[in-house]
């Protein structure tokens, strides 16, 4: 089972991270986390952590997904988006 987890947040990850030009939640979240870090599989499994966070709150609250749970935006990054 952990191993399932493991593959799964990190298919979540690869997929939020090439999300092409158009900045994500995943993406911003995980340039944020490597800017602290300066570790790109530190800020690797943060950004996996996170994802495995939001899906559980999803799925405890029975709510739809609002990216503000993931990495809300700042009014400096909704100008920057």
């Amino acid at each position: 089972m952990p191993y399932f987890l493991t593959s799964t947040s990190y298919r979540a990850w690869m997929n939020g991270i090439r999300g092409g030009k158009d900045s994500n939640e995943v993406k911003r979240f995980f340039e944020a986390s490597l800017d602290r870090t300066n570790n790109r599989t530190h800020a690797r499994l943060n950004t996996q952590r996170k994802i495995l966070a939001v899906l559980w709150t999803i799925w405890r609250k029975q709510t739809a997904y609002d990216p503000n749970l993931f990495f809300p935006l700042t009014p400096t990054a909704q100008a920057v988006c």
